[in-house]
C-alpha cells in the first residue's frame, strides 16, 4: 500500500484489497487493524475545540484571535456546533493565519442550525478565527463552538513512511467488518470505537457506532479461525453512559422533531445491549451478557442472583 501520493490512493488501494482479505493471512488482517486503530487515535488527539461569544472561556479577550495550529496536518476542517446562534451583527471568520485578511469562511448571525453555517476547510496545518460585533445586540446569541479536526495528513517522508498509519482508519474497518469480521473482535477495536463515541470532539461517531452494533451481532468465529473471539472482555456497560447524549438531543431537538443520526444509533445501540433485547444474548459469550446486565438490572440479574431463572 502506498502511504504518500494523492487523497483517493490509499481509498483505491484498500478497495482493491478486499477481494484477497478472506483468504490473507492472520498477521495481514492484524497489521491492517493495527494500523486502522493507529489513524482512530491520532485523529482523537489532535481535535481541538474553540469557542466565543457567551461560551468565552474566562479570562479572554473578544477581539483576540484564536490560533489552532495541529503540526502534521495537510488540511483541516473547522466545524460549528449546532447549538451556535449569534446576534444580528455578530460574526466569526476563519483565516489560514494570523496576516491573512481575506477570510476562508464566515458564519454571520442567526443560528446554526437555520442553515448557512457550512464547516470551513483550510489548508495546511494552522486555523485562525476571528471574531466581530459580539458586544450590543449580538450578546443576545449564545455565542460560537467550533471543532478544529485533521481533514489530511501530510505525507511523511519517505524515510518515515512505514512508521505512520494510512488516514484510512474507518475504511479500513469497514472493509475489514465486510471480509474479515472476526479481525475485529478484540479489545482494543472495542476500547477505540467507544472512545470515539465518547470523545466530545471524536467525528464520524455514526461510522462507529454502526461498526460496534454490526460486531455486536456477529456469530462466533468459525472453529478453524485464526482470530480470537475476545468480546468476554468487552464491558459492555461502559456503553451506558451515551444515554445522557440520547437524553440530552432528545430535550433540544430542531424544528424537525429528528434526533441526529449519531444518537439515532446510539439509542439503537443501547436497545441491543443484553438486558434489554431478548435477541442480544445469541452471539456474545456469556460473561460479557452477565456484565451488561447486572450494570443494567442490578445484582438480581446475575447468575444465581434473587432473579436468575
Amino acid at each position: 500500500l502506498a502511504r504518500g501520493g494523492g487523497a483517493d490512493k490509499p481509498r483505491g488501494a484498500l478497495a482493491s484489497l478486499g477481494p484477497l482479505l478472506g483468504r490473507a493471512p492472520a498477521q495481514f488482517t492484524c497489521l491492517l487493524r493495527d494500523d486502522a486503530l493507529a489513524d482512530l487515535r491520532r485523529g482523537l488527539s489532535a481535535a481541538v475545540s474553540l469557542s466565543g461569544g457567551e461560551w468565552r472561556p474566562a479570562g479572554s479577550r473578544s477581539s483576540a484571535p484564536r490560533r489552532v495550529h495541529i503540526p502534521g496536518a495537510a488540511a483541516l476542517l473547522v466545524e460549528p456546533e449546532e447549538s451556535c446562534s449569534l446576534g444580528p451583527r455578530g460574526a466569526v471568520h476563519v483565516f489560514a493565519d494570523d496576516a491573512a485578511h481575506r477570510p476562508l469562511g464566515s458564519w454571520r448571525g442567526g443560528s446554526a442550525r437555520d442553515g448557512g453555517w457550512a464547516p470551513v476547510a483550510v489548508a495546511g496545518d494552522t486555523a485562525v478565527l476571528r471574531e466581530r460585533g459580539m458586544g450590543g445586540a449580538a450578546a443576545k446569541g449564545r455565542g460560537w463552538r467550533v471543532r478544529v479536526s485533521v481533514a489530511a495528513w501530510a505525507a511523511p517522508r519517505e524515510e518515515a513512511a512505514l512508521s505512520q498509519p494510512l488516514p484510512r482508519g474507518l475504511q479500513t474497518l469497514r472493509l475489514l467488518l465486510d471480509e474479515a469480521p472476526s479481525a475485529l473482535l478484540s479489545r482494543q477495536v472495542f476500547d477505540v470505537l467507544l472512545a470515539l463515541l465518547q470523545h466530545p470532539l471524536g467525528r464520524s461517531k455514526p461510522e462507529a457506532c454502526a461498526i460496534l452494533l454490526a460486531l455486536l451481532q456477529l456469530p462466533p468465529p468459525a472453529a478453524h479461525s485464526p482470530h480470537e473471539d475476545q468480546r468476554a472482555s468487552w464491558r459492555l456497560s461502559r456503553l451506558l453512559p451515551l444515554a445522557r447524549a440520547v437524553r440530552w438531543h432528545a430535550a433540544d431537538r430542531d424544528a424537525s422533531n429528528l434526533l441526529p443520526l449519531h444518537a439515532q444509533l446510539y439509542s439503537e445501540l443501547l436497545a441491543s445491549l443484553p438486558g434489554l433485547s431478548p435477541l442480544a444474548e445469541v452471539h456474545l459469550p456469556r460473561s460479557a451478557a452477565v456484565e451488561a446486565r447486572v450494570a443494567l438490572l442490578g445484582p438480581a440479574a446475575a447468575p444465581g442472583g434473587a432473579g436468575a431463572g
